[in-house]
């Protein structure tokens, strides 16, 4: 199945290279629609390929997306989403086993780039020097990895679903003169002391030594996770 998604996902990216820029934005909100909903990769990969085959249609007619399905996107893709099968209990349990592990292979990855103890391994070891392949594992990274694979899955599952209402929203900005309101404005101020916050309290807390990891299991840690990553995917 991994393979027809792969070839189904190249042919669909090499058509959506004909369309022009309308129907591109247009078709990119519906993908995106399509793929945090309650359908397979595999679904959403087919319905995306009759969409681009009726959109080209259309264009080679001179016609644009809007005049063939409408201008209510979301409604158009409920709609489809209605007649299709929703994903099995083991499509969603992939699905949540792909982001967890490659999210924290990820994290572990740039983990261990940034930390002094493992530069200073490398460093002992290419001088021939004694080794202590222990290394520590913080709080502060504990903390930062469970909120950052939270967050990024929540973020991805509210922005796709929102995506025609984003879309909007930008295009009006576009055409109208940018204004700082109240509301706007204490919304900036309280994400940016929100995000400072976060950072100092995962600063203060990467002193705080959880554990220590022999460094190879580490390293084959990153490994497995990418190779279950890849698995589930």
């Amino acid at each position: 199945m991994a393979k027809s998604i792969n070839q189904l996902l190249k042919t669909n990216n090499e058509l959506s290279l004909q369309l022009n820029e309308t129907n591109a934005a247009i078709l990119t909100d519906i993908v995106v629609y399509l793929r945090v909903s309650d359908i397979s990769e595999l679904q959403a990969e087919q319905i995306r390929h009759d969409l681009l085959d009726m959109t080209l249609a259309a264009q080679e007619r001179g016609e644009d997306l809007p005049q063939v399905i409408g201008s209510d996107y979301k409604a158009f893709c409920n709609e489809i989403l209605g007649s299709a099968a929703p994903k099995s209990a083991k499509e969603k349990a992939k699905e949540a086993t792909f982001i967890v592990t490659t999210g924290l292979a990820s994290l572990l990855l740039i983990q261990l780039f940034f930390m002094k103890d493992a530069w200073q391994l490398a460093a002992n070891l290419l001088a021939g020097r004694a080794v202590d392949y222990n290394l520590p594992l913080s709080l502060g990274f504990v903390i930062s990895t469970i909120v950052i694979i939270a967050f990024a899955w929540i973020i991805t599952s509210v922005i796709g679903k929102r995506s025609f209402h984003y879309t909007e929203k930008v295009k009006k900005r576009r055409s109208q003169p940018v204004k700082v309101t109240l509301k706007s404005a204490l919304w900036g101020m309280t994400l940016v002391a929100a995000v400072a916050s976060y950072l100092i309290v995962i600063v203060m807390l990467e002193d705080v030594v959880l554990f220590d990891v022999h460094a190879l299991v580490l390293i084959g840690s990153i490994v497995l996770l990418f190779l279950l990553g890849r698995l589930a995917k």
